[in-house]
């Protein structure tokens, strides 16, 4: 009997990855959305470490996958764990994910930045080239996602991408329903139409690495994936939407791994992070 993959989320930050991590851990119990441990998540230096992952599963031998911010592409989690990984990730348009970004450290955690300030702070720029590459680097960028990474999804595509994962997890039953969650919108959000040219101007340059990316994704990466697809994909997205708008209940599985999940999270995550030197969260 083939041991099912192990599944590997790059949680990228204003991507769809609460909606997707939400859905990973009901449809998959042993599933764990990491907690993010660094303030700075997108640093090369702040990951979760294949040694760590070990330890994890050492001690969550039921672990199914991982997600969040610290997973890194290029890290060997596959060659500590002596099975298949499913590394995944979803990018989404660079100027509205930046955006939300900005509203979201602004509105949610409290920072009180002025789009000024976060335009001033290098380390939000580029930030999906980054967290793949590890450096501001749009060809290491490419390669990653073609050489390390087995699906590429697209926020502004999500119900199409979701039925592209399913195949690239590699069990096709899993129908992978969702309700959206952490969305941001309101009248305290900062909106690219509404700025004036010279903040437009200066946003798109700071995403002018993630632009190239995104595009290259799109127009390259995204329709092989579709090609590849087993099954009419037009006569799925339409099933798998009419499907959802019902919606899912829990089922028992997923309700009986909530304080797996939970111990995971507030007692055994911890002990792993400070045997390996990483003592406690530091948060905004």
């Amino acid at each position: 009997m083939t041991r099912k993959k192990f599944l590997c989320f790059i949680h990228i930050e204003r991507a769809g990855g609460t909606t997707l991590g939400n859905l990973l851990a009901r449809e998959y119990p042993g599933y764990l959305s990491l907690r993010p441990w660094y303030c700075w998540a997108n640093e090369p230096e702040n990951v979760f470490q294949p040694a760590e992952l070990r330890a994890l599963v050492r001690y969550l031998p039921f672990l199914r996958g991982v997600g969040g911010h610290t997973t890194r592409a290029w890290l060997d989690y596959a060659g500590v764990l002596g099975r298949d990984v499913c590394v995944f990730t979803f990018l989404r348009n660079p100027v509205d994910r930046y955006l939300s970004h900005f509203n979201y450290q602004r509105v949610r955690a409290g920072v009180p930045w002025t789009l000024e300030e976060f335009l001033d702070e290098g380390r939000f720029s580029n930030y999906q080239t980054k967290r793949l590459a590890g450096r501001f680097h749009l060809d290491a960028a490419k390669d990653v996602l073609e050489q390390k990474i087995d699906l590429v999804g697209i926020v502004e595509r999500f119900d199409e991408s979701l039925l592209l994962l399913r195949q690239a997890i590699g069990e096709h039953a899993r129908p992978f329903y969702y309700q959206r969650r952490n969305s941001l919108a309101g009248p305290d959000s900062v909106e690219f139409d509404a700025l004036p040219t010279a903040l437009k101007d200066r946003v798109q340059e700071a995403n002018d690495l993630d632009l190239a990316l995104y595009d290259y994704a799109c127009k390259t990466i995204y329709p092989r994936q579709q090609q590849a697809y087993h099954g009419d994909l037009a006569r799925d997205l339409e099933t798998f939407q009419l499907r959802n708008l019902v919606g899912r209940d829990l089922s028992i599985a997923a309700l009986l791994a909530r304080p797996y999940r939970r111990l995971a999270k507030t007692l055994i995550e911890p002990v792993v992070h400070a045997r390996h030197g990483r003592s406690r969260p530091i948060r905004w």
